[in-house]
């Protein structure tokens, strides 16, 4: 599978297709579309570290500041349900971004 480049604020080379894919040089102004693996592991890595600061926030912020009486099990959960909605949005928003690109 080839890469395929998109110009960034270039008009005149919409798709740039490198000679050689395993070595490309690739013009100034262009970048490489993600993948649809490469947009999923980049939103998974995104949540991953997001889950873990939002589980800490949660715990050591606004539980004590509001006085929610949750255990870690309730935490864990909250977190989680917040966690997928992220990342389903996240995915989203990252396939269409791409799709625009192409246009």
């Amino acid at each position: 599978m080839t890469d395929t480049w998109l110009a960034t604020g270039c008009s005149s080379m919409p798709n740039y297709q490198p000679e050689d894919p395993e070595t490309p040089e690739v013009p100034e102004g262009l970048v490489r579309e993600q993948t649809y693996m490469e947009s999923l592991w980049e939103a998974k890595t995104n949540i991953a570290i997001g889950f873990v600061i939002s589980w800490l926030v949660w715990v050591l912020v606004v539980t004590p500041l509001w006085g929610f009486p949750f255990s870690f099990g309730d935490s864990i959960g909250i977190t989680c349900i917040f966690t997928v909605t992220s990342l389903a949005r996240q995915f989203a928003v990252r396939r269409w971004f791409n799709r625009r690109a192409r246009v």
